[in-house]
């Protein structure tokens, strides 16, 4: 009876032994992190503008993070793709964000128009230190900006009123504005070669860009679209004020000096 007894508490042993090496085995499968099949399939920038773009990618079913990686520079982010990524945490020449989990997508902003960027990921597994390099990289280029004069707005000046000049921008996302991209007005008298800049150029939204200066009929004016690092993008044609009206007259070269910087 105590034999049997033995054989029936081994053989019990036996099965639960198999039974924890199964468990185990299907624990082991669990934690096998598949990388997205975004590395091998990069998805295409949308929405592009003049100084953002959409890059959509859904982070809701991966066990990780991802890393989007851009620059203007094809050499930077090829360089990041490329077998050898030993400089990746040393090379600074482009930017880079960490989507948040359960995101869709980032838009990156504060681009530059009419530009060529280039981007990649990184992914970072849940179950591992080391990140794995997508071997793709694509690129997407900026649509162009543009400025022009619109009619004058009136403002009140106590007892009087006077017209100020309005610029409008289009093709920039309101993201952009205006703390990456400014619009700058200029202007140069009839009888002078002198250029002067107005200063007091504010953003008031949609686009729209005022100058509260007084506005000299003996002046010619010009409006330009710039970074901060003063790259000009864009220009309004030469204009003067007759009878109120913004009126375009013909290139003045004086303004060159401007444009060549």
């Amino acid at each position: 009876m105590n034999n049997i007894f033995k054989g029936i508490i081994i053989s019990a042993m036996a099965l639960l032994s198999l039974t924890f090496i199964s468990c185990g085995d299907d624990n082991e499968d669990d934690i096998v992190v598949k990388q997205p099949q975004i590395l091998e399939n990069l998805p295409n920038a949308e929405n592009v503008k003049a100084t953002t773009a959409y890059i959509p990618i859904n982070t809701s079913d991966l066990q990780g993070t991802v890393e989007i990686c851009w620059a203007s520079e094809e050499k930077n982010i090829a360089m990041i793709s490329g077998d050898d990524n030993s400089r990746y945490s040393e090379f600074n020449h482009y930017s880079t964000t960490m989507l948040k989990p359960g995101s869709t997508g980032y838009q990156i902003s504060g681009l530059e128009p009419d530009k060529t960027f280039y981007y990649t990921i990184v992914y970072h597994p849940a179950n591992s230190k080391e990140p794995v390099y997508s071997k793709q990289y694509k690129s997407f280029t900026t649509k162009a900006a543009s400025i022009e004069f619109i009619e004058p707005a009136t403002v009140s000046m106590g007892n009087w009123d006077r017209q100020v000049l309005r610029m409008k921008v289009s093709g920039v996302d309101e993201c952009d504005m205006p703390g990456h991209i400014h619009a700058t007005l200029y202007s140069v008298r009839k009888d002078s070669e002198s250029v002067s800049i107005y200063t007091s150029t504010n953003y008031i939204g949609e686009g729209i860009w005022q100058n509260d200066t007084f506005l000299d009929k003996d002046e010619y004016y010009m409006a330009v679209i710039s970074t901060g690092s003063g790259q000009i993008f864009a220009k309004t044609p030469v204009v003067k004020l007759v009878d109120g009206k913004i009126v375009e007259v013909e290139e003045d070269h004086r303004f060159d000096e401007i444009l060549n910087k």
